[in-house]
């Protein structure tokens, strides 16, 4: 399973690697972004593309990384708040329960 992976990875990589050489004129051109916002407008500094798609993808895997890990920092508080309700529910269980007695070897 592990050599399967690896070569999947390889190929994929292969594969990247390819297109990036093939397409390396369109990825190095330079673009500006504009933003025309109440009559005013903002432009940046030219920028290559594949820096653009670069930040877009980072931004991307940030955003789900947080949305993702504050998911889980809920959840987790979540289970511990239960896990105490379960045991002051177990130790008020046992409260109510009697104690055990032991039994001697005669009749009652």
């Amino acid at each position: 399973m592990r050599a399967l992976k690896v070569l999947i990875w390889g190929v994929v990589t292969l594969l990247l690697v390819t297109f990036l050489f093939q397409n390396r004129e369109v990825l190095l051109h330079e673009m500006d972004l504009q933003l025309v916002l109440f009559g005013f407008t903002f432009r940046s500094m030219p920028i290559p593309l594949y820096a653009l798609i670069l930040s877009s993808l980072f931004l991307g895997v940030l955003a789900t990384v947080l949305y993702c890990g504050l998911g889980n920092l809920r959840m987790r508080r979540t289970v511990r708040s239960l896990q105490r309700e379960n045991e002051n529910l177990q130790q008020e269980l046992r409260s109510f329960s009697p104690p055990a007695t032991e039994s001697k070897g005669g009749a009652p």
